[in-house]
């Protein structure tokens, strides 16, 4: 059984852990800790407004945390890899197969036209658990380089309510009410919003949907490999 040795050790991106390794004090850990679980999980909620949008981001991060857990946890590839030795950590992998299994099956289900959906206890629940994962393999700082769509949804929805108040408070409601950041907030509503009626798609909003959804899962499976290069590649 893997018990995590939560001492405060974090894989920084694009740094060799021989080069720096950093250890954070107790409480600052505690507060990082909060922050990427707080941040994944409302993250995800906020990404959960398109079918599949959510799932693909979260099945992406999942594997990435569960090859680095398997190879973290093995003495001969950690040692070849130059990474860390983790004892018990690749008891993480079926955790995150599972995961990844478990959203394969409600994809099927949740294509356009979707018969089932994830709601905010599933959305939460699933972006929770993987801002864990990335936790426990030390590599908390690596989420947003893989699931930068999640990321991306957060963000877009702080800097729309930021921008919102600051305005309302410096020049009032009517100005900030008709001079917002986006056109809706999260991102995908955004685009949502400014393609609907182009000559693209027309006033389809399944159309619409799916190029918005499709995009933004290439991003995730490029942010994929992205990871996989800074992690094993370029450190």
């Amino acid at each position: 059984m893997y018990i995590p040795n939560l001492t405060g050790e974090l894989y920084v991106p694009f740094v060799k852990p021989g080069i720096w390794y950093p250890h954070l004090p107790r409480w600052a850990f505690i507060i990082f800790i909060t922050f990427v679980v707080a941040a994944s999980a409302n993250g995800t909620n906020f990404t959960d407004g398109i079918d599949t949008l959510a799932s693909v981001p979260i099945i992406t991060g999942m594997f990435f945390v569960g090859i680095v857990a398997y190879v973290s946890g093995n003495v001969i590839f950690s040692e070849y890899l130059h990474i860390p030795y983790l004892k018990g950590c690749d008891e993480l992998f079926p955790i995150a197969m599972a995961s990844i299994g478990a959203l394969l099956a409600y994809l099927w289900f949740n294509s356009p036209p979707a018969e089932i959906y994830m709601g905010d206890a599933g959305s939460i629940g699933f972006g929770a658990l993987l801002g864990i994962m990335f936790v426990l393999v030390q590599a908390g700082l690596f989420l947003p380089i893989v699931c930068i769509i999640i990321l991306v949804e957060a963000v877009s929805v702080a800097l729309q309510i930021g921008h919102f108040k600051f305005n309302k408070i410096t020049r009032g409601w009517d100005y900030a009410n008709s001079h917002r950041l986006f056109l809706r907030a999260p991102i995908h509503h955004h685009f949502q919003l400014k393609w609907k009626g182009t000559g693209n798609f027309g006033d389809s909003k399944p159309l619409v949907n799916a190029k918005i959804a499709w995009r933004m899962h290439l991003v995730s499976f490029f942010a994929l490999i992205l990871g996989f290069i800074v992690f094993f590649g370029l450190r």
